[in-house]
């Protein structure tokens, strides 16, 4: 591999995205570098800072002046070969064991692979030999510990300050080993499916929120800590998500750190810097073209503001070119959402479908549900899905992302555009749906307009459409503690649905003649299923009304309701699956049946059972798509607490005779989920019940509901050690898609936010296990503190987490986001003015 080399000194430099030599200082195009060459460590270290933006008029230079002064300085780069090794110190060096045993309990870790381990006192100050086998440069110096300064053996008159000064001491080493145990001493390695980042080196602790610790009687409390000027968090933000970005080492990943920083120069103003961190992106290895689409989308914008059209379109262009998605992970979702929204803004309605309907961003999986949140809380600068991730509308979403582009464009403050994006939907449930989420949004924004477009809007849709758009308003009657306006929208929602078709039985199989004849018809000539999928829909977000008002019974009626609509799509999987078998173990009888039924002649059979067995295995498939949307409904009823109901209506259809009412149950997650539920809430005669139902059977579970239970009561009682190993418990039995998980979290730490319990919400975030989860919930937290005006408490906490260079940008992304909403008192004590009117272009 050939590495670039400086002009100057002609050192070569791995990273491909520096402007400037990190040796030298000398520019690597050989242009005149916008920093002076580095003569010193010290200098060094200020040329490295990249170019601040222009200060605002009323920004406080001698305030950023001493921020940049007490700002922890970065190890200076070594001038030496970065590639020498001494082989001989193999051979001197001691091993690193993997786990803590007695006498090996200081924990180091390796600089070259960041492989954790630990050590006896004797080695500390020696070369050890990583613990990680395919290490690259595996001998390093031990770290010596920091020796704290024993106490005087004399007694003293009094508690003087050096007394206190080491009882601290003693404290905090003793919070931390406590911490360490707690975090990273039963951690196996190699069990997770995704690498935990060390993040949790220390306690985390944030100044004036929850400190348990009191001053002694007579002695005056600590004085809050000096605010920090929104410049300097600006500035110093900038500065330091480029560093994370250009950061070699713990870094998940370089381009998802210059999108970051990108966006941030966005939000700034700044779209020149944002261009040259687009341009870096691509030099770096591992460059993701996707990466791209957000900030380009938010350049678009911009530009459009701005008056320059072309320009917005011209960077609309550069983002579709790069809409080659891959069809995992949420990223993609996000990316997909937003262009497809600014697509539809700048008046390219086909290209914004086209890109809507791709099967990269039309799925219905949790990560488009987790992405659908995401987008909307990003977009409406709430950073929080305290409330999003139990509205009905959005959590009983046909098509997830037809919903994200309906609320970006809401975001943007355009509910008309947003309202023909609606009536373009692809489908009667998609239309609904979004029709629902449209005329929420309009309420809150415009409580009058319910009677006048949300009014016209509903005569638009069919009875099922009226029934989820009328529980909509209501949910949102709820949110504003408005109980008797919620009633009378609950009534209209009810009324809707009786209206609505809703079969009392289940499709019955089609006969051997239908099944045979069905090969060219669509679902083999069974009806549309959409009016029934549409009005099941309906009657769920009913009865999550219902049951937010207190009327459970009315709750669990709307839900069997949802249930009679969906056994009506499709024949019951239990006959189908008779069919399919009759077909491989009787071909005879079935020839036969042929024969005398349908009059198909001995010559043509073979290619007649040929026939009906393929069509057979088709109408199978179709009565598992309706068991599939039976299991995600009975779900969401046990999420609303209908636990005794659901096992009593699962049990009754697995153990029924009348294979037309029968549904295997037992080979779902279901049976597992309802037990669970029943043992987290104590209910042992349930227990019983479903023990002796199951009769020995060992039904599938679903790791992420012991998530659902056991998380919230670890966040309720502070014990993140717990709620870390509940996550870390759930990546070891997931391979797949965590999104479920990850959304649990990010709906807890807004729940802490609001609760203005920033302590908590950080220690949750540092204790998720999955780096993506703990980048989004640090994005979160940062933003909401400057929102909130708590970011001088939190400033200095920033700097002292060991944080990877993926979670430092994201942090330091939240708080460049949180700006726009900062509170801008007249007099500094205020701390309760309105935020800022939102913008377009965050």
């Amino acid at each position: 591999m050939d590495f670039r080399t400086c002009p100057a000194c002609q050192a070569s430099v791995l990273e491909d995205d520096v402007d400037d030599c990190p040796f030298c200082g000398a520019s690597m195009t050989g242009k005149p570098s916008a920093r002076p060459a580095a003569a010193a460590p010290a200098q060094k270290k200020e040329a490295a800072a990249p170019a601040e933006p222009k200060a605002a008029p009323k920004s406080k230079p001698a305030a950023a002046s001493k921020r940049a002064a007490s700002a922890p300085s970065e190890p200076a780069f070594d001038e030496g070969d970065p590639f020498e090794v001494d082989t001989r110190a193999m051979v001197k060096a001691s091993p690193v064991s993997r786990k803590p045993a007695k006498g090996r309990m200081m924990r180091v870790v390796c600089p070259m692979c960041e492989t954790p381990g630990f050590i006896s006192p004797r080695q500390a100050g020696q070369e050890v030999k990583c613990v990680n086998p395919k290490c690259l440069v595996p001998v390093f110096t031990a770290p010596e510990p920091k020796a704290a300064p024993e106490p005087d053996p004399e007694p003293s008159r009094g508690l003087t300050g050096t007394v206190f000064t080491i009882a601290a001491l003693v404290l905090i080493a003793a919070v931390g080993a406590g911490l360490y145990f707690v975090f990273l001493g039963g951690e196996e390695s190699g069990n997770s499916g995704i690498e935990s980042p060390d993040v949790v080196d220390s306690p985390v602790t944030t100044p004036g929120d929850g400190d348990d610790s009191q001053p002694e009687e007579g002695e005056k409390p600590p004085p809050p800590p000096p605010p920090v000027d929104l410049e300097v968090v600006k500035k110093t933000s900038l500065t330091e998500i480029v560093k994370a970005a250009q950061q070699r080492d713990r870094n998940r990943s370089k381009p998802y750190g210059r999108r970051l920083a990108a966006e941030s120069f966005v939000d700034v103003g700044d779209l020149q810097k944002a261009d040259v961190q687009l341009n870096d992106m691509r030099n770096v290895p591992g460059y993701v073209p996707f990466y791209e689409i957000e900030p380009l989308v938010m350049i678009a914008i911009a530009r459009y503001q701005n008056g320059n059209l072309e320009g917005a379109r011209a960077a609309i262009d550069d983002a579709l070119s790069k809409a080659d998605l891959p069809q995992v992970g949420r990223t993609p979702l996000d990316a997909a959402g937003v262009l497809a929204a600014a697509l539809y803004f700048l008046g390219r309605t086909d290209d914004a479908v086209q890109l809507a309907s791709t099967p990269a961003a039309d799925v219905q999986e949790p990560r488009a549900r987790l992405s659908t949140l995401w987008r909307g809380a990003i977009d409406a600068e709430t950073y929080s899905i305290e409330h999003d991730v139990s509205t009905p509308a959005l959590t009983n979403m046909p098509r997830p992302q037809w919903v994200t582009v309906t609320r970006t464009l809401l975001a943007w403050d355009k509910p008309d555009l947003a309202l023909q994006w609606v009536r373009a939907a692809p489908d009667r449930a998609t239309l609904e749906n979004c029709a629902a989420v449209w005329a929420a949004a309009e309420h809150a924004r415009n409580p009058a307009a319910t009677s006048e477009s949300i009014g016209a809007l509903a005569g638009e849709l069919e009875a099922s459409g009226q029934a989820r758009l009328w529980a909509a308003v209501a949910y949102s009657h709820i949110r504003q503690g408005d109980d008797s306006g919620a009633a009378e929208y609950l009534q209209r929602a009810v009324a809707a649905l009786q209206a609505a078709p809703s079969p009392s039985d289940p499709m019955p199989t089609p006969s051997m003649k239908d099944i045979s004849e069905g090969e060219d018809k669509p679902r083999l000539g069974l009806p549309d299923p959409m009016p029934l999928i549409a009005t099941s829909y309906a009657a769920l977000d009913v009865a999550e009304v219902q049951v937010a008002m207190g009327d459970a019974e009315a709750g669990w009626s709307s839900v069997e309701q949802a249930l009679h609509c969906l056994r009506a799509t499709a024949p019951s999987p239990e006959a189908t699956e008779a069919l399919v078998e009759e077909c491989q173990r009787s071909r005879q009888a079935v020839e036969s049946r042929l024969a005398s039924q349908l009059g198909v002649d001995q010559s043509r059979l073979f290619l007649a059972f040929n026939r009906y067995r393929k069509q057979c295995g088709r109408l199978h498939e179709l009565a598992l798509e309706r068991m599939e949307r039976e299991v995600r409904l009975i779900k969401r009823a046990i999420d609303l607490s209908f636990v005794q109901p659901v096992w009593e209506e699962i049990l009754a259809k697995q153990q029924a005779t009348d294979l037309e009412q029968a549904e295997p149950w037992f080979a779902t997650t279901v049976p597992a989920m309802v037990l669970a539920y029943a043992r987290f809430r104590e209910q042992s005669d349930l227990v019983a019940a479903i023990a002796e139902g199951l009769a020995g059977a060992n039904p599938p579970a679903d790791p992420v509901d012991e998530v659902k239970l056991q998380l919230p009561v670890a966040v309720e009682e502070n014990d993140f050690s717990q709620a870390r190993s509940v996550l870390q418990k759930y990546q070891q039995r997931t391979s797949g898609d965590r999104s479920e998980a990850h959304l649990l979290v990010l709906a807890a730490v807004s729940r802490l936010i609001s609760q203005d319990d920033y302590k908590s919400a950080i220690a949750l975030a540092l204790a998720a296990p999955d780096p993506l989860a703990q980048e989004d919930a640090l994005w979160w937290i940062a933003a909401s503190s400057v929102r909130d005006g708590r970011h001088s408490l939190l400033w200095r906490e920033y700097e002292k987490w060991n944080l990877p260079a993926t979670s430092r940008a994201a942090l330091y992304r939240g708080l460049i986001a949180g700006l726009d909403h900062a509170p801008q008192p007249a007099e500094p004590s205020e701390t309760d003015e309105p935020a800022a009117e939102v913008s377009v272009t965050d």
